[in-house]
């Protein structure tokens, strides 16, 4: 299991983040908060695939509205991996 370093970090618009996983899974959440804690959008929620895998966020909530400038984190959790990596949201 990785999750490798969003991509571009800082960004302006969208941010890809890039995760392998070593087995099929039943249930995988990637997901996108604030520095509070509060989810902000949902990126993926259900089964996944072995393999590399990519989510993209472009920066808006789960409205549709675009997410303040600030730092969020994305998480990737699945049976039992989880991992955090932070994204830099410039406008």
């Amino acid at each position: 299991f990785a999750v490798h370093a969003p991509s571009p970090n800082p960004t302006e618009r969208s941010a890809v983040v890039c995760y392998d996983l070593p087995s099929a899974v039943t249930h995988l959440v990637v997901a996108i908060y604030d520095v509070g804690g509060r989810e902000v959008r949902v990126l993926h929620d259900g089964p996944a695939l072995e393999g590399r895998h990519s989510a993209t966020w472009d920066g808006r909530t789960s409205a549709g509205q675009r997410a303040a400038c600030g730092v969020y984190f994305c998480r990737v959790e699945a049976a039992q991996w989880s991992a955090i990596r932070k994204i830099v949201l410039l406008r």
